[in-house]
């Protein structure tokens, strides 16, 4: 299985490279940025879109004239919101490349201090990929949250966008699945105008193998029925013991859904005591499941 990059209705590919830095007062390197984009466009051009990603760090100047420019203090999902200050430059250099360079644009996505949408509209020409790890669906407060922020992006004046989520299996140490949110946000994301979706994955194929499956299907028709998606995939892959296996997926799927606590991204990554969500009670019904198919197979030798 080869799929931790999808997209559905292809018009472009995105290609996200990350600075070493973090946007430092933006708009001081305007005309300096402009002229190497065109210069990008003049060695590449095929090339789309040039890209303004940010990365993983959260350091931004702290000069007194950076501090001026960011504006009043807020935060979005316990971050700073950067989005004004961020996007207000995105937006001057989508209009400068429109200008030096026709049908070119920004990509960026919109992840860390930039997650939220600005309090303006952006350009046509500016493609924001929404970061997200959408297993945590399962917690109805961040649900409601993020389709509100998918909405605020879709709404936004970009012509193009989509999504990027987090569908690892690997290094967790047990399944990690969520089949009903992540056909929810697939088929929510289509209905809104998303056109793009992106997700890291590192597949534990035994457990992740339905997820991708599931994504790959409804990415391609996002009308189309996970149940039968999943069924279909079951039949074909486990034959006689695909009902057992079935309820397997589910029963972890469920386990998934109700493990309380705390909301927060990529949750018990590579985190033993993560396994706490999986009680013994729990995995003896997994077990159980798993000997139910062990035995269907065999019987239908």
């Amino acid at each position: 299985i080869l799929l931790t990059l999808f997209i559905s209705e292809i018009r472009l590919f995105v290609t996200i490279f990350f600075f070493h830095f973090q946007p430092l007062l933006l708009l001081n390197f305007a005309h300096f940025r402009v002229n190497y984009k065109k210069k990008f466009f003049e060695k590449n051009p095929d090339a789309p879109l040039f890209s303004l990603g940010i990365n993983d760090a959260t350091n931004w100047d702290e000069s007194a004239a950076s501090e001026e420019a960011y504006g009043a203090l807020s935060f979005f999902r316990n971050l700073p919101n950067r989005s004004d200050y961020y996007y207000g430059f995105v937006n001057r250099a989508a209009e400068k490349i429109e200008a030096a360079c026709p049908g070119k644009g920004v990509g960026v996505i919109a992840y860390m201090d930039v997650q939220n949408a600005p309090s303006f509209p952006v350009r046509g020409n500016v493609v924001p990929v929404l970061c997200a790890d959408r297993s945590m669906w399962v917690f109805p407060e961040f649900k409601r949250e993020d389709k509100a922020l998918i909405r605020r992006w879709a709404r936004s004046g970009a012509e193009l966008w989509g999504v990027y989520d987090y569908y690892y299996g690997t290094p967790f140490l047990f399944p990690r699945l969520f089949l009903q949110e992540q056909a929810e946000a697939i088929k929510f994301v289509a209905a809104e105008g998303g056109k793009i979706f992106y997700a890291e994955c590192g597949p534990v194929v035994a457990f992740d193998a339905p997820k991708i499956r599931l994504a790959s299907e409804l990415l391609k028709n996002p009308d189309g029925d996970p149940e039968k998606i999943l069924d279909e995939y079951y039949a074909k892959t486990f034959g006689a013991a695909a009902p057992a296996m079935k309820k397997f997926y589910a029963a972890a799927c469920a386990v998934w859904a109700e493990q309380g606590g705390q909301c927060r991204w990529i949750k018990g990554w590579n985190n033993e005591n993560a396994t706490e969500i999986f009680p013994p009670e729990k995995l003896a019904v997994l077990r159980g499941h798993l000997s139910e198919a062990l035995a269907a197979a065999a019987r239908s030798r």
